[in-house]
């Protein structure tokens, strides 16, 4: 890794809530994807907005959280037992798709889907966003199988 990755990785793990989430997301080949697809300027990004991520596993978790968080800050959950059952380049694809959602709150509905699907693949993950929605349809049908699925493959199919 670079020293800029090097400097990103540690932005990123101030973000983390927990510290065996990173070592699982790590485990499962995501965490330095998220690091070198985010800059710099994406990370300040999180900061100013004060995002933050907090890997579980579900159905229910808990955990001690180790910082005082401001009013206001977004935590985005990664359910790890979900999260496995995407290759790792498609798990990468589906937490740069909620960070799009904590950078864009205004947005809502098919919207808000589009802009969360533009940040992913404006860090190069557009095909991962695809094969991610594709196989969420198989694995959880009740989440994924709907008109708004069918309206973001289609948008980035075509696009």
């Amino acid at each position: 890794m670079t020293e800029e990755d090097i400097k990103k990785a540690e932005v990123m793990a101030e973000r983390m809530l927990n510290v065996f989430g990173i070592s699982q997301l790590a485990i499962m080949g995501i965490y330095k994807k998220l690091i070198i697809s985010l800059s710099l300027t994406d990370l300040d990004e999180l900061v100013k907005n004060k995002i933050y991520f907090n890997p579980i596993f579900s159905p229910a978790s808990q955990n001690k959280l180790k910082k005082t968080l401001d009013d206001g800050s977004n935590i985005i959950t990664i359910d790890l037992n979900t999260i496995k059952l995407f290759s790792s380049d498609e798990g990468t694809a589906i937490i740069l798709h909620e960070i799009g959602h904590a950078l864009n709150p205004e947005l809502n509905n098919i919207n808000g889907e589009y802009a969360a699907d533009d940040y992913a693949c404006n860090r190069g993950f557009k095909q991962f966003i695809i094969s991610s929605l594709e196989k969420g349809k198989l694995i959880r049908p009740s989440e994924f199988v709907s008109k708004s699925t069918e309206l973001r493959i289609e948008r980035l199919s075509t696009s």
